[in-house]
């Protein structure tokens, strides 16, 4: 024999509560209507637990603690050292590759800020150019980095920026130009916008 049906028709129940899905639902908003002050109040301390206020509040207890307790601290952190050798040593060796990683994003961050305007934006549009297999073996490297830094540099004196086009796109409908000195254009930001994926 089946089990019994609820009162809207339902045969399974919870079995934490015992209750089909619509009862556990009505029971529960008449129980939060009938103790609204004490959700409320669990809620506001739900989220104050997972408030900045509060992490900042605990950080600076358990300062405080580590700094009255120090021979405590130590004592349990040569203790676990002592019982998981394998997760300490794996800890460090994750902490060291963490902190190298680090420092050569620093130097490689350093290293761009040093490198003469326009210099980022001719690596962006090479790389690009690169992924469509528009960069050939031949493409003269300087003269395409001096065609952007001289963009850059006459954007200081011009109301609109200067930005660098290719007269024949790279990714054009009827055919697509390279990315080469010889098919770069210096026009303002209007006029390449209006240009856009065009061969003129």
């Amino acid at each position: 024999m089946g089990r019994k049906l609820c009162e809207h028709g339902y045969s399974e129940r919870s079995e934490a509560t015992g209750q089909c899905l619509i009862c556990h639902r009505i029971s529960s908003a008449k129980y939060t209507e009938k103790n609204k002050h004490t959700t409320v109040f669990i809620e506001k301390r739900r989220a104050y637990k997972l408030s900045a206020a509060s992490k900042a509040a605990r950080n600076v207890y358990m300062k405080k603690w580590r700094a009255e307790n120090k021979e405590h601290v130590r004592a349990y952190e040569k203790e676990y050292k002592a019982a998981r050798p394998e997760k300490v040593k794996e800890w460090s060796h994750n902490t060291y590759i963490r902190s190298d990683k680090d420092e050569r994003n620093r130097k490689e961050r350093a290293r761009r800020r040093r490198r003469p305007s326009g210099i980022l934006a001719a690596e962006s549009k090479r790389n690009k150019a690169k992924r469509l297999h528009r960069y050939p073996a031949w493409a003269n490297k300087k003269k395409i980095d001096r065609i952007y830094q001289l963009a850059a540099w006459a954007s200081r004196f011009t109301d609109e920026p200067l930005e660098v086009d290719h007269i024949i796109p790279l990714q054009g409908k009827m055919i697509s130009g390279l990315h080469v000195e010889s098919n770069l254009q210096i026009l303002t930001r209007s006029e390449n916008r209006a240009k856009l994926n065009r061969w003129p």
